[in-house]
């Protein structure tokens, strides 16, 4: 199973956020979508805006390749179409975190770990390392950030 928490952060919580990542291991930010393969890997979260809302957090401790896709060719958004994103983050060692959605009915942010959801006896890091590593995030966003609880 997977595991989450609500992370509702503002831009202020997400500096202060990405910069304990940064203490806390060699880590490299992923976007979920961008026009490029080399474009889908950024330094830090970017300003809010379409298709700014997710984010994976990989701790290059644990070795993965990524493997790439395209959107499809007929997707009724034109500009989007072609896009690229990684296929393979469901059995990665990656934290994905979920931007809260703008607007009065706007879904919640959270920070998810993908852990067994969908590959249990496949995944090829090292997972009770990759674990405490999730706990210390978890504890950090419980004690810093606001908006933060169990989903």
């Amino acid at each position: 199973m997977g595991r989450q928490i609500a992370a509702n952060l503002a831009e202020e919580d997400e500096c202060e956020f990405l910069h304990f990542l940064r203490r806390s291991a060699d880590i490299q930010i992923i976007k979920s979508f961008a026009r490029t393969k080399d474009a889908l890997f950024v330094d830090a979260f970017e300003p809010r805006g379409t298709w700014n809302w997710t984010y994976y957090v990989w701790n290059r401790a644990f070795p993965w390749v990524p493997i790439y896709a395209q959107t499809r060719a007929d997707l009724p958004d034109v500009e989007r179409r072609g896009w690229y994103y990684v296929d393979n983050t469901s059995a990665a060692p990656l934290l994905e975190y979920s931007r809260k959605s703008p607007g009065p009915s706007g879904m919640d942010g959270r920070l998810y770990w993908a852990k067994t959801f969908s590959a249990p006896n496949e995944l090829a890091y090292d997972v009770p390392a990759f674990e405490r590593w999730y706990k210390a995030v978890t504890k950090w966003l419980r004690q810093r950030a606001k908006g933060i609880g169990a989903l």
